[in-house]
């Protein structure tokens, strides 16, 4: 068995050489194979980073792309992996030390399924000391997985491991898709195989202002073209479009208010309370921000929410 690591760059050379020395540092070396990188046409400060990035180790292999956008990258990477198994890394994130360890010997613990998980942790920036334990669903157990991804999601990118025959079998990403990419591609690989978690925070998450979702302000617009795309691929998920958007906007309101950002939050809220009028996931935060609670202590409630 061995594993290809396939990880995506865009104009992140302050962060790649930490993101591939998270894999290099890994305490199953002996199951990579080989670790390549994708650059989607990056400026030269980030190329001139992956050069160096390129030196550490005979396994690192860069392909420079021209904007070719993160699904169709990632699917170029898969393309020249060897390995059976695929880890998949944005070039801003990093992973713990026994990372591909834990998630190996879950694997074995459950080797019919094609697809492990983990948990992970988040932090602003460069402060990786004030990093916070995110809320990851644990599908494992799951009777329905299709339906309990879609209510409750469960992996990012940065955690996965996943059968390479698993991704070839379902197509891979949607280039198509320039926003939420990774959540259709789940939510194929949940109609084929069961997700395993480690729930153990494995990956530690960088949240800044150039994150490819960190700018946008049309994400709504986004989750709702997912969230149909998905159950026009499995129809039965239809009349669960509105608890999976009411979820989405709640989120974005949480994220917002953590930034201080109250106008935007009751914003979000509002949409949340109109696609799930009787959930008070929503409703709290929302009279409390109307309420007048200092944004400081709101914050922190935000937070403590962020990933629920």
């Amino acid at each position: 068995m061995s594993i290809s690591v396939i990880i995506t760059c865009f104009n992140e050379g302050d962060f790649i050489e930490s993101a591939v020395r998270s894999v290099l540092n890994q305490s199953r070396q002996d199951l990579i194979v080989d670790i390549i990188i994708h650059d989607d046409g990056s400026n030269e400060h980030t190329l001139g980073a992956l050069r160096a990035v390129s030196l550490l180790d005979d396994r690192i292999k860069v392909i420079f792309g021209n904007r070719n956008g993160v699904s169709k990258g990632r699917n170029l990477a898969v393309k020249s992996a060897r390995a059976d198994w695929l880890a998949f890394l944005d070039g801003d994130d990093l992973w713990a030390k026994n990372k591909l360890e834990q998630q190996w010997a879950m694997h074995l613990k459950h080797p019919t399924a094609g697809f492990v998980y983990a948990g992970l942790e988040y932090f602003e920036n460069d402060n990786i000391d004030d990093r916070r334990v995110a809320k990851v669903y644990d599908l494992t157990s799951s009777r329905d997985t299709a339906t309990d991804y879609f209510l409750k999601d469960g992996p990012i990118t940065s955690t996965i491991l996943c059968r390479k025959a698993l991704f070839n079998n379902i197509g891979g990403y949607d280039e198509t898709l320039s926003v939420f990419e990774d959540t259709e591609f789940y939510a194929r690989v949940a109609m084929k195989s069961a997700m395993i978690c480690v729930l153990e925070p494995l990956v530690q998450k960088r949240n800044h202002g150039s994150s490819v979702t960190g700018s946008r302000k049309d994400l709504m617009a986004h989750h709702a073209k997912v969230a149909y795309l998905i159950a026009a691929q499995n129809p039965r998920l239809y009349p669960l479009i509105p608890s999976r958007l009411a979820d989405r906007a709640r989120k974005l309101g949480n994220v917002a208010i953590a930034a201080g950002r109250k106008k935007e939050a009751l914003s979000f809220y509002r949409i949340s309370i109109s696609f799930n009028p009787t959930s008070p996931k929503a409703a709290v935060p929302y009279l409390l921000v109307r309420l007048g609670l200092p944004v400081a202590k709101m914050r922190s409630f935000a937070i403590s929410l962020r990933r629920r």
